[in-house]
């Protein structure tokens, strides 16, 4: 057994000087045993790579969770879900599938406050946080605090309230899902006779009520379990083939069949492909 599975991994006199998982039967079964792993756990890279399954994880419930344990951890109380936000955000994630933009202002020139007016919330202040492309609710809050102008608006003691859509389809040819989280307050100032708008902030380059607004869009890799485990099967295929290029040096074997240092860079560009295509971005 011993013999065995060295001879597996290590190049060897009995498996003709190459370890046996680099024979093109092995070869061939690991890639089936790939794909049909990808197709099991619903991986994000598709195992042809041809598209990005809309699959994943992500839930109302855990994303006001998540977002009101950041606010205690902080000593901040806590937001109440509104069903009138939870409206603006899902028109907002509709109008962006239906026009195909991924942007706090429409090309149209209609603002996330549109939304949620017209969903007769009546706001004094008002902030939204995108994010697209995650599998799950954690690391889209994590997302959001690890960048300052979405963690300005999620740890805001302006806002009371917060609604959220999640919402899945095609932008801009790309099967994704978009998470909106609407915040706002309602209170007595909303009676005041001011000639003043709303103060209103999001993480987006513009101006808007007299407040300036920055941000820009933070792409961050979140691989699924399926897509870790092919990166780790890559990987051990890089360190075997490199354990391969050493022993037929050290050996001075001449050998007709194999380019491994081919291999390596191809198993590379796998992995950072991999790594694209399981990018979240927030804005």
């Amino acid at each position: 057994m011993r013999n065995f599975l060295y001879c597996l991994i290590f190049p060897h006199p009995s498996n003709n000087h190459r370890a046996h998982v680099l024979h093109p039967k092995s070869i061939i079964l690991v890639i089936g045993l790939l794909i049909f792993s990808s197709l099991f756990f619903s991986s994000n890279l598709n195992p042809l790579g041809t598209r990005i399954k809309a699959a994943a994880d992500v839930s109302i419930q855990e994303l006001l969770l998540f977002t009101n344990q950041k606010r205690t951890e902080n000593n901040l109380s806590i937001l109440t879900f509104n069903d009138q936000l939870a409206t603006a955000a899902e028109n907002k994630a509709a109008d962006m599938f239906e026009k195909n933009y991924w942007a706090h202002n429409a090309p149209d020139g209609i603002t996330p406050w549109t939304f949620i007016k017209d969903a007769g919330y009546n706001y004094v202040f008002a902030g939204e946080n995108l994010a697209r492309g995650f599998k799950n609710s954690d690391d889209i809050v994590d997302a959001w605090m690890a960048s300052p102008t979405h963690r300005a608006n999620v740890l805001s003691s302006k806002y009371k309230e917060v609604g959220f859509a999640v919402k899945s389809g095609t932008l801009n040819g790309e099967e994704t899902i978009l998470v909106v989280q609407e915040f706002g307050s309602t209170s007595v100032l909303s009676d005041t006779t001011s000639g003043s708008p709303p103060a209103v902030t999001a993480p987006e380059t513009s101006s808007l009520g007299g407040l300036n607004m920055s941000g820009s869009v933070q792409s961050i890799p979140k691989l699924s379990v399926s897509s870790e485990i092919i990166i780790f099967l890559i990987l051990g295929f890089i360190a075997i083939f490199i354990i391969d290029v050493f022993y037929i040096k050290r050996k001075k074997i001449i050998r007709f069949a194999g380019h491994n240092v081919d291999h390596i860079l191809f198993l590379g560009v796998i992995i950072f492909i991999i790594i694209i295509f399981n990018t979240g971005a927030v804005l």
